[in-house]
């Protein structure tokens, strides 16, 4: 609710949202649903389950970088400056 659906759409693009859960990760939906997925395979641990984690990681990944390259153009130097600050995921800042 926080966020709302229009945000999440990128229906609602006015400004950089860097508050909340986007001071740690630059991608919180990414991070939330990856640990998700992980907790369902320890749970009901198989072969299929690992395929899964690697599917998800695999796919939100290219969902990542092709978001990454609408922000740059949309937002430009502060959008740089702002991945400088806060990781892709979780961890360190590294360049890119």
């Amino acid at each position: 609710f926080w966020f709302g659906l229009r945000r999440a759409m990128g229906q609602e693009v006015d400004r950089l949202v860097q508050s909340g859960p986007y001071r740690i990760t630059r991608n919180p939906q990414i991070v939330g649903g990856s640990l998700l997925v992980i907790g369902t395979t320890l749970l009901w641990p198989s072969w299929y389950a690992l395929g899964w984690i690697a599917l998800y990681g695999v796919v939100a990944h290219l969902m990542v970088i092709t978001e990454e390259e609408n922000l740059h153009r949309v937002f430009g130097e502060e959008y740089a400056q702002y991945c400088e600050r806060v990781p892709r995921y979780l961890g360190q800042v590294r360049k890119q």
